[in-house]
């Protein structure tokens, strides 16, 4: 059975702290292209205004099987918890343990997505906070070590 969800628009600003505040804890962001849905674990990420528009920052390494899925279709979810909600923890550390290159986590978890409003990529019923994005801009990040 499908959760009950009902799509409401939101502002960032409303929301800001609750979204830093349980990205430390980790959420999901969810991308998909080529009829492959994946969604993984984040706890990372910042919040700003970019162009008089509201933008979420991320870091996806290269090798990630969300990465390919970002290179062929640069939408994607952020995937929080709805005020009130617990944080799903078990969620959460399934979908930053387990690769999308080798299952598809959607359907092992019953997973519900909810069709995008504004983009082509779904949330996640069981994480009804989503914040629909699409990438202006990336950069192969370096590390000086």
């Amino acid at each position: 059975m499908t959760p009950a969800f009902q799509k409401t628009p939101i502002t960032l600003e409303e929301h800001y702290s609750q979204i830093l505040k349980t990205l430390r804890r980790g959420i999901a962001i969810t991308s998909a292209a080529d009829g492959r849905v994946n969604t993984m674990t984040i706890s990372w990420g910042m919040l700003g205004i970019e162009w008089n528009r509201p933008v979420f920052i991320t870091f996806v390494r290269t090798g990630r099987f969300t990465h390919g899925l970002l290179d062929r279709n640069p939408e994607f979810t952020v995937n929080l918890p709805a005020p009130g909600m617990d944080h799903p923890a078990r969620l959460i550390s399934y979908l930053g343990t387990h690769s999308g290159h080798n299952e598809d986590k959607v359907a092992t978890l019953g997973l519900h997505l909810v069709p995008g409003s504004e983009i082509s990529v779904p949330g996640l019923a069981e994480l009804p906070l989503t914040l629909e994005c699409r990438i202006l801009y990336r950069q192969l990040q370096q590390a000086d070590c």
